[in-house]
């Protein structure tokens, strides 16, 4: 298998500057999102969408101060991936 070399970042984690397209991409309740990334709230008054600001799941955790699970995600099918490939425990 060969390894990529120089690979455009597209989407970098904006604490550590890793890439969150495909292994860390994830959608968070909005309450969550907005509360420990105001920087979100700076950008959506820049430009009428929600793109430029990514957290990887482990930087998002550190901010957040408690590890997440499947009750801080989106109900939505790609969030049900991500925990599953991550191994996210299902809370009751």
């Amino acid at each position: 298998m060969a390894i990529i070399e120089n690979m455009e970042i597209i989407m970098p984690c904006l604490d550590c500057g890793k890439e969150t397209m495909g292994s860390d991409y994830y959608m968070v309740n909005d309450d969550l999102w907005y509360t420990y990334v105001p920087e979100q709230i700076e950008e959506n008054k820049k430009q009428k969408d929600c793109r430029g600001i990514f957290l990887c799941w482990n930087c998002l955790q550190k901010r957040v101060g408690r590890m997440l699970g499947q009750y801080d995600l989106k109900n939505i099918l790609m969030n049900g991936i991500f925990a599953e490939k991550k191994c996210i425990p299902i809370q009751t």
